[in-house]
């Protein structure tokens, strides 16, 4: 019964071992078309429709926009984390307009 046991729980770490390799070779060795990202889409949309303007990306669009193109960002800060209190404050005026964010700045 014990040797059924076994043979049952390695074959089936068998089929999950194999999954898993199969998977990892698709995600790490074949080649991968980054134009078709939207974080690429979105920073050359940004590049040839809004030359010049300094723009506010969401999430990693914001980090990925400053190597596929040369698009001038509102924050140009490490990942979601604003170092400057004035990009904080173009957010307020952003999302609350001007009253409340000169209200939040003190």
């Amino acid at each position: 019964m014990r040797a059924a046991l076994v043979f049952l729980f390695l074959a089936i770490a068998g089929e999950q071992v194999v999954s898993h390799r199969k998977f990892a070779k698709n995600v790490f060795f074949s080649p991968h078309d980054l134009s078709k990202t939207i974080e690429y889409r979105l920073s050359k949309w940004t590049e040839e429709h809004l030359p010049g303007v300094r723009v506010m990306m969401p999430g990693s669009a914001a980090q990925w926009a400053n190597a596929f193109s040369d698009v001038r960002q509102l924050s140009g800060s490490s990942w979601s984390i604003a170092h400057n209190q004035m990009v904080m404050l173009g957010v307020q005026y952003i999302f609350h307009g001007v009253m409340r964010a000169c209200r939040w700045r003190g």
